[in-house]
């Protein structure tokens, strides 16, 4: 958890940082519109992603190892309550992308939903294989 903080850290730092005060002159106009319009969606896209597939990961390895242990075939009850657990993650997300949305647009901040859907998305499924990956089931 720790590792997806400070690298949501770096890349809002390296985000803000592109361009220091004293280049702000040089940087053409269709980059500062860029940056204003699609940094706010990666940026909450991968934060939201990142959480919540490395949260369905943690749920999703005790729950496979309980019901797997001692059994040389995958049990059905472990598969349904895989696919359970990845619905609710999937809802999870989706409603988190809907909050901020929601506040994105109260507080008038230039966003794109559906990247930011699609980078969720995405980052969920790296998180969630990632954290499967380095944490493998015994």
């Amino acid at each position: 958890m720790r590792n997806w903080f400070l690298s949501g850290l770096l890349l809002a730092s390296t985000a803000v940082s592109i361009f220091p005060n004293d280049q702000q002159e040089q940087v053409k106009p269709q980059w500062k519109e860029f940056f204003k319009n699609y940094v706010t969606s990666i940026t909450a896209g991968g934060t939201i992603g990142a959480l919540t597939g490395f949260l369905s990961a943690k749920a999703f390895s005790p729950i496979v190892k309980t019901f797997t242990q001692g059994m040389k075939d995958t049990s059905p009850l472990a598969l349904a309550v895989c696919i359970v657990t990845l619905c609710a993650e999937n809802a999870l997300r989706h409603n988190l992308i809907d909050a901020t949305s929601d506040n994105f647009r109260e507080y008038s901040i230039r966003h794109h939903a559906g990247l930011t859907n699609d980078i969720a998305w995405l980052t969920s499924w790296i998180a969630f294989l990632t954290s499967l990956t380095l944490n493998p089931l015994k």
